[in-house]
């Protein structure tokens, strides 16, 4: 009985916010990976579209290179330098993603006024749990002892 009663204290004593955070931050690249998969797939955090081009031409070009996102809607990936440069980490209890190109600003200006842009949806999201639970797992044997 002793042992669990001494199990019983250690869960009573995570830090759960904490120990999410710390999962989450173990899998920042792969958060930023799907981000970019859910942008190539022309999705906002909400699962809306992010755009449509205007000119059909260029609508034309763009599902030349990428037919995931569907013809003539933006997936914000023209050369990749924006989509290198994403970045996921865990900043007190939210997850700040965005992208330290030159052309994020100007990129947040047309596409997230709505403050919908960033952030993952439905399959992504789906993902990402799958993707931190080894890590959650690991932070809570940690914390209990469990083996």
């Amino acid at each position: 009985m002793g042992y669990l009663n001494n199990l019983l204290r250690k869960v009573k004593q995570m830090d759960i916010p904490d120990i999410a955070a710390t999962a989450v931050a173990e899998s920042e690249e792969a958060y930023a990976d799907l981000q970019r998969q859910q942008f190539l797939h022309g999705l906002d955090s909400q699962g809306n579209p992010i755009g449509q081009y205007k000119q059909q031409a260029y609508a034309d070009y763009k599902w030349g290179k990428n037919q995931l996102a569907g013809y003539g809607q933006v997936d914000l990936k023209n050369e990749g330098s924006f989509y290198d440069r994403i970045t996921a980490s865990v900043v007190g209890d939210a997850i700040v993603v965005e992208s330290t190109d030159g052309k994020a600003a100007e990129i947040d200006e047309k596409y997230n006024a709505d403050g919908q842009l960033w952030g993952l949806h439905g399959e992504f999201r789906k993902q990402m749990a799958e993707e931190i639970k080894p890590a959650l797992y690991n932070e809570i044997r940690k914390a209990t002892g469990l083996r």
